[in-house]
């Protein structure tokens, strides 16, 4: 009859229940919402049906969301959204870490991109990526160090008469960025 015995509905099992999950605003130059970033732990469950998790977020995110991009925190469940995810799926964050030291996780890059999956690479600045894997991601999720916070700050103040230039500024356009040290 679809009620418990004490006159509650059971509702089916959701994926969500089984996952830690943790957001971050992405804002743009105008200090804009430009997208959300969910960061996905399946620290409960040893394994998370990717594809399920998937749809459920395809129900909840409609067209007028602001984009989203998916950082999971397991190896396992990368893989997995990797391997499920359509061409219209939110945005995949892969850290550049973890492909330095997964062969099986490049490939699998390679083969999501194909599908026509978007990706994000996640990295310091100065990291670089060999150009065949770099061609497989739509943007990068870039960190500063403290030093290269300082150089992006100092890159913006106005050049006066009789001065050097400042170095030029780590940051580049159309990209992402996070932990920028500033005081």
């Amino acid at each position: 009859d679809g009620f418990a015995p004490t006159g509650i509905a059971r509702m089916p099992q959701s994926v969500l229940s089984s996952l830690i999950l943790g957001y971050r605003p992405l804002w743009n130059r105008q200090r804009k919402l430009a997208g959300i970033q969910l960061y996905v732990h399946n620290e409960v469950s040893p394994s998370i049906d990717a594809a399920h998790l998937l749809r459920t977020v395809a129900q909840l995110w409609s067209a007028s969301s602001p984009p989203l991009v998916l950082s999971p925190r397991s190896h396992d469940l990368l893989h997995d959204l990797l391997a499920h995810a359509p061409a219209n799926a939110p945005l995949i964050a892969v850290p550049g870490a973890w492909l330095q030291h997964d062969p099986s996780l490049v490939a699998r890059v390679h083969t999501a991109k194909q599908r026509g999956l978007r990706l994000v690479w996640q990295g310091g600045v100065r990291e670089g990526l060999p150009p065949d894997l770099a061609r497989c991601f739509t943007l990068s999720l870039l960190s500063l160090n403290p030093q290269e916070s300082r150089l992006a700050l100092q890159a913006d103040i106005p050049v006066q008469a009789g001065t050097p230039p400042p170095p030029p500024s780590p940051v580049r356009a159309g990209q992402i960025y996070e932990n920028i040290a500033s005081a």
